[in-house]
Formats: C-alpha cells, structure tokens, sequence
C-alpha cells in the first residue's frame, strides 16, 4: 500500500515532534543531575531573576527643574566633629591656660611625644605671671588638615599652632585668618599677635617672654640639633639620608632638610617606595656602596649615621667627612 504525500508528510511532523520532546524531556529530567543543591537552587534563582526583568520596562523620563532647600545643609564648622574626639595629650591646670594644637608627630606617643614632654617640664616648674597668676600649657594632637579645619571655620580656636609644615600657616593666611608665625624651625604659630598676647596673658618684661615659651629646641638631644644646624649651614635645602631615628627628632626640629625617608620607613603608616625602603635596609646592612649610588642618582648629598670604624668604608663608597 502506498501512503500518499499528505499521510507522509503527516508521519514525518509526528515524528519530530517525539523527537524533539523526547530531547526536551531528557535535558529537563538529567540538567540537575551531578549538582550540588546550591548549584541547582542558584540556577533557578538566576532563571527568575531573568523572568522577573523580562517584565520591567524602562522609559525615559523628562528632567525638571525644582528649588533646593539649604536648611539642612551644614556649615563647615556643623560639618566637623566634637574637637574633644581629639583629646588633650597634656592638660594644663594653670589659671592661665595656653593651648596649642600639634601634629601627631610631635604630641604623639614614645619618640614622638616631644612636644608633650616639653610642655609638662613647663607646666611642672610652676611659672607666673607678673600679677602672680599661673601658667600652664595644654597640648592637643591633631593632624594639621582637620586643625586647620578647626580654626578657619571658628569652630574651636586654640591660642597656638604647631602644624607638620609651614604650608599650613600659610593656608590659614590665605582664608584671611591672622597668624603670627613665632618659631620657623618649629613651624609654630600664635592666632594672637605679640602685643594681645603681653595683654592677655599680663605677661611684661619681668615675666616670661613668648620666646621663652615657643621655643624650647634645647629639649631635643644635642646631637640632632648640632647635626641639623650644620646642615643647614651648609646648604639651605640639604637633602640627607639620615640613620633610624635621628630622622624623627630632626623633622621636629625644622622641616627644611629634605630627608629620602622618615618615621614611616617600616610602612606602618601608608606604603613605602620599594627602592627607599631596598635603601634604608643596606643604610642598616652596612652596604654603603648602593648607599652612596642610589644617592647619587637621586640628588642626595648628606649622609648622616655613626660613623664609628666605618671611615675606611666610607671613604671607599666615595663619601668625604665633613
């Protein structure tokens, strides 16, 4: 018997309709098979995130125009925190209380509490004024940027300021704030001038001078004051790779020697240049050769280390005592 086109063509769709059932059914059934059940709970999950975004539709909407209400923005003074999240490292307790802002690196801990050391031998020897009032110092560790913050906003303004450079005395002048810069080596600064402070302060010639107050450099040792001095007597700028920690007291002492690294130089702080700090392991290693040629290729002049039994070595890297 022969089937006729239409039977054939009949035949033929049934079949590929089995077929493709047939390949449906199988994917369906075996797709999970060998899947952990989160892989299979992900899947579906992924599957109906997809059904659900089919039935977003995005339009473009037409911008308008609307007034803003500033009440609710904030001052620059409403913007910074309450100044006693930077506590007091030195407290005065005179009746007349000088209060000075500090870069941490000099009203830190360990070696870089420098300046709070200084203000409590002050504070310790009882000084008064002509009118017989005490005096006492109080010290607050700051960074200089949110110090400056403080001070331009008005919202808590100290008598004095020791920032990390003079580049922040300089910013305050620039927002019209009136300093007076008493100490270059220190960097420190007096938001009053000399003759409100005599006033303030009833401080006269047989009292103690704001010199005698600002300056105090004597407190550092004997040795980074003499090394620094001369330095600077050699050159304005001098540009040094100085021995671990002879760095950190200097940098209290002036900022105008530029050092090839300073107290973050084991990185505690931020990254440390792989090259500087390759420099200061074989400054530690004794290895003066690539001392003195990463020296020279990056434009430094002075080497400062103890130097005891090394001269012969010294001289072979190239290096001449001064």
């Amino acid at each position: 018997m022969r089937l006729t086109r239409g039977a054939r063509i009949a035949i033929f769709a049934g079949i590929t309709i089995v077929v493709f059932l047939g390949v449906f059914l199988g994917i369906t059934l075996t797709r999970d098979m060998g899947k952990s059940e989160q892989q299979i709970n992900s899947e579906a999950a992924e599957r109906n995130l997809k059904d659900f975004l089919g039935d977003i539709k995005v339009t473009q909407g037409t911008p308008t125009k609307a007034a803003i209400e500033d009440d609710d923005i904030k001052s620059d003074a409403d913007e910074l925190e309450d100044i006693e999240n930077y506590p007091l490292s030195v407290t005065g307790g005179g009746e007349i209380d000088v209060e000075i802002f500090s870069s941490p690196e000099k009203a830190g801990q360990g070696t870089d509490g420098w300046l709070n050391m200084v203000a409590e031998r002050f504070n310790a020897e009882g000084y008064k004024t002509s009118t017989g009032r005490t005096m006492s110092v109080s010290v607050r560790s700051i960074s200089s940027g949110p110090a400056i913050d403080y001070i331009k906003s008005g919202k808590y303004v100290p008598e004095a300021l020791s920032p990390s450079n003079e580049f922040w005395g300089s910013m305050l002048t620039s927002a019209g704030v009136k300093v007076q810069l008493v100490e270059k080596k220190l960097e420190d600064y007096a938001l009053l001038n000399k003759e409100e402070l005599f006033e303030r302060f009833e401080i006269d010639n047989g009292g103690l001078s704001t010199e005698q107050v600002a300056a105090n450099t004597e407190k550092l040792p004997d040795y980074v004051v003499k090394i620094a001095d001369s330095l600077l007597k050699l050159d304005e700028h001098p540009r040094a790779v100085l021995q671990h920690p002879v760095g950190t007291y200097l940098r209290q002492y002036t900022g105008e020697i530029d050092q090839m690294y300073g107290r973050n130089i084991e990185g505690f702080i931020l990254a440390v240049d792989r090259d500087v700090r390759e420099v200061y392991n074989q400054l530690m290693a004794d290895e003066l050769d690539a001392v003195a040629a990463f020296m020279a290729d990056n434009d430094y002049q002075y080497l400062v280390m103890d130097g005891a039994g090394k001269g012969a070595q010294l001289a072979d890297a190239g290096f001449e005592l001064i």
